[in-house]
């Protein structure tokens, strides 16, 4: 009997549960779709943020597709950045329209002297349109 391999896309995890107490690494589906990575540096909370930074009425389909999640993921995202105050949500018509706070300050410790408007600013594509 042969063995098949997945054609999934995956990526490295640490377990603790490995044989002599060291690491072992698992592979599980990468939540981009398109690449395989182990780890990254910006967290999908970050994308999701400056995606609506760069398009205050953008869909949330919208912004799953550019942020490579799904629409239930961006909108829980986008919820936890409503909650904790960095984005505004606005009821315009049948669709809403963000208002993203930037001058907030990032959250971790290391990084409070920084604010929400500098990461974006970071995180823009070059040639894109600055506010």
């Amino acid at each position: 009997m042969a063995l098949r391999r997945s054609t999934r896309p995956a990526r490295a995890r640490c377990c603790l549960n490995a044989p002599r107490g060291g690491y072992e690494l698992r592979l599980v589906k990468s939540t981009s779709r398109k690449t395989d990575h182990t780890w990254r540096f910006v967290t999908n909370h970050a994308h999701v943020l400056e995606c609506i930074a760069a398009d205050p009425q953008a869909r949330l389909r919208d912004v799953a597709e550019i942020v490579g999640i799904t629409e239930r993921t961006a909108g829980q995202i986008l919820s936890d950045l409503e909650h904790a105050g960095y984005v505004s949500k606005i009821r315009a018509g049948r669709q809403n329209e963000y208002e993203v706070h930037d001058d907030r300050p990032l959250r971790h410790p290391r990084h409070r002297h920084h604010t929400v408007g500098e990461l974006i600013a970071f995180l823009r594509a070059p040639g894109s349109a600055a506010e």
